[in-house]
């Protein structure tokens, strides 16, 4: 067996000069411009650190720093490699400085139609104060992306479809509301074709193309065209299969992004379900309507939402249902708004107050109904056995349905063979999900997080899950919010059974609201803290089914010790394999701990305070005989973190070893007779015997 330990050679990143046309299509951001740029043989996304006020071809000279993807080091972390190579892009490219060096000779009026978005986005600051980036949003797309990470994640959390197939959405409306506009006004449809191509062209000018917008385009144009022109009539599905073959010519990787699924399997669904389910109920028909449209556009996008994120909100009915009807009145109200404002800008303030009042309710309800449920994490495990059995039934009830049109059966026949069909579907599940509830009893891992230089280590035990530690800070935010929240979406925990904070420095407790914020039954410290919490001032055994965590103090013996010095012993069993971490202790407290036999020999051991070249002495791997050693520090941290004189101590001791700067996350796995340690970094597995040597 060989392990990968120790410092890793590193690419060094290198400024270099470049130069470049500014494009038509550009992005802003509240953090800089971004846009995709061909610089030599490389397609690179260009992220400017500030806003800037160059125009459309402008000749710039950039010093970037070429910065190649890196693939997540924790599960369920967002894959920019994968969004990179679907959109084409071979690396990013960081902008340190810039320059104009020769003013654009492009014609004025595409200089100005390439300036519309930003001067839209000016307008929209003017009109809608408190939320411009919003309604922007709502009415043109994601291409300025102003909304603030509150507002987005409280929208997305309690799953508002609206935003996430929003461009598509949006100029279907757009489309709809014009073609009705001009039949009011009697046009000839050879002024109203030119008219919807114009301002479809012209919205794409100011949103970018997306499979979204694509597949919008190519079926509304296409109904129009057939339906009030060629006088031919198709069904819905020879428009929605147009259309996909449209976008996947166009741009094949499409299909890997989630929008692409979200924009055709909610059209789809809707054209196929709404009607049918809607003449079975009785109620006003835009009720109805409107209520079966944002259940089913729920439920469709519920499976994507878990294959994209693991997690589902359960107020997603009742929040589309409320705020889908505010977000119409934002979008249209909004576009009138904007284009009230040059010639009758005191009315449109006026009405830019209401518009802004109306984004304001909406967002204070999703906020609302986002605390009031939180969404719940399904394992991968689960996700993918849901959407088989689903896909299954699908296609049984479609096969079904197709053979009775074929053979010709009565009605009763059919119910009959629909409900056989039924009856071996709801049988085959209930036994698909008795042997995933089964398999996820049965699950023991302890899994050191990534978290950059800090501690955060998950304990899962069947269905209980503990937390050692939440990290530090890793950016402008927590690596709670960044990493271990994520990690524990993907694992399908939706709360805590409980939370360890082994001592209060901050790369080990700064993540602890958002951890509470998540979840937690209680709270174990060696602190007192704010919050409602279990100060542990003598040894506590937190007991689970085949497995137990001891905490020992140190403070009971030595009060008046470092921080460091107080962190809690945590010694966790799981099936008679052991694990031990020590926080941040020295060697002196090590060897305390050793004198008044508070330490067991363990299988498995981290290295105390990520490697310091003052913690994990001789003496305490010679007392412990950790079978294994893993270490949490970060990737290439101004610590020298592990130190060479710890590696090398446990390098003499034969004791194989992985760090998370190097490995990302390492998860060590309970097996019957062995330990599986997989590294999901590089997607390595080795095996650990843990019988009797």
């Amino acid at each position: 067996m060989q392990w990968v330990g120790g410092w890793v050679v590193v690419l060094v990143l290198c400024t270099q000069a470049a130069t470049i046309h500014w494009p038509f299509f550009t992005q802003q951001t509240s953090k800089g411009d971004r846009f995709v740029a061909t610089i030599g043989q490389q397609r690179l996304y260009m992220v400017f650190d500030t806003p800037t006020a160059y125009a459309y071809g402008d000749m710039v000279d950039v010093a970037i720093r070429i910065k190649p993807c890196s693939p997540p080091t924790n599960p369920g972390q967002f894959n920019a490699c994968r969004w990179m190579f679907k959109e084409g892009i071979d690396a990013m490219a960081l902008v340190r400085s810039h320059r104009l060096i020769l003013p654009s000779t492009k014609s004025s009026a595409l200089i100005w139609a390439a300036g519309i978005p930003k001067r839209l986005l000016a307008r929209c600051q003017q009109l809608f104060p408190r939320h411009a980036g919003v309604i922007y949003t709502m009415i043109f797309g994601g291409r300025q992306r102003f909304i603030s990470p509150a507002v987005n994640e409280s929208f997305h959390s309690v799953g508002l479809v609206h935003l996430l197939v929003v461009s598509g959405a949006q100029i279907s409306a757009l489309t709809g509301v014009m073609l009705g506009l001009l039949r009011v006004a009697r046009c000839p449809f050879v002024v109203v074709w030119p008219m919807l191509l114009f301002s479809q062209g012209l919205y794409c000018g100011i949103a970018g193309f997306d499979a979204s917008i694509i597949r919008s385009i190519v079926m509304t144009d296409a109904l129009i065209w057939n339906h009030f022109h060629a006088l031919r009539r198709y069904p819905m599905g020879w428009y929605i299969g147009l259309a996909v073959a449209v976008v996947v010519i166009i741009n094949p990787k499409s299909v890997l992004g989630a929008g692409f699924w979200y924009s055709f399997c909610i059209t789809f669904a809707l054209m196929a379900l709404v009607q049918p389910i809607m003449a079975r109920i009785k109620g006003p028909r835009w009720f109805v309507g409107y209520s079966v449209a944002s259940m089913v556009a729920v439920l469709v996008a519920i499976p994507i939402q878990l294959i994209q994120s693991s997690v589902v909100a359960p107020m997603a009915i009742v929040a589309n249902l409320w705020v889908a009807w505010m977000s119409g009145v934002v979008l249209l109200g909004g576009l009138l708004c904007v284009c009230m404002s040059p010639p009758m800008p005191f009315l449109a303030q006026q009405l830019g107050i209401i518009i802004d009042t109306v984004a304001d309710i909406m967002i204070q309800s999703s906020q609302t109904l986002c605390q009031l449920m939180g969404v719940w994490a399904l394992d991968r495990v689960t996700i993918i056995t849901a959407i088989g059995v689903l896909s299954l039934f699908g296609i049984a009830i479609g096969g079904l349905r197709w053979h009775s049109r074929r053979n010709s059966l009565d009605h009763a026949q059919i119910q009959g063979r629909i409900k056989t069909c039924v009856m071996i579907m709801v049988c085959g599940s209930l036994g698909a999900f008795a042997w995933v509830s089964v398999t996820l009893s049965q699950r023991q891992f302890v899994m050191a997080i990534d978290v950059g230089q800090g501690d955060a280590t998950l304990v899962v035990n069947g269905f209980n899950a503990i937390l050692v530690d939440t990290g530090g800070k890793m950016g402008d935010d927590s690596a709670a919010k960044k990493v271990i929240r994520p990690v524990l979406h993907y694992y399908g925990i939706d709360a805590l059974d409980a939370l360890i904070i082994t001592h209060q420095d901050t790369d080990h407790s700064f993540g602890l609201s958002d951890i509470v914020a998540h979840g937690t039954s209680v709270v174990y410290t060696n602190e007192a803290l704010a919050i409602n919490h279990h100060l542990v001032a003598n040894p506590v055994d937190i007991h689970m089914r085949n497995g137990r965590i001891r905490l020992v103090p140190p403070s009971m013996l030595f009060p008046n010790e470092t921080s460091n010095n107080r962190s809690l012993l945590v010694h966790i069993t799981l099936s008679g394999v052991s694990f031990l971490i020590s926080g941040d202790m020295d060697e002196w407290m090590e060897l305390q701990m050793l004198r008044h036999n508070l330490v067991p020999s363990v299988d498995v051991l981290k290295l105390g305070h990520h490697g310091s070249k003052t913690s994990t002495s001789s003496e305490w791997l010679d007392a412990i005989r950790p079978k294994f050693v893993w270490n949490s520090a970060g990737k290439r941290n101004r610590y020298g973190h592990p130190h060479q004189s710890v590696i090398d101590r446990v390098s003499e001791r034969r004791i194989p070893w992985l760090g998370t700067h190097h490995n990302g996350a390492i998860q060590m796995r309970v097996d019957a007779d062995h330990l599986s340690i997989i590294t999901h970094h590089q997607k390595k597995t080795y095996f650990l015997p843990i019988g009797d040597e």
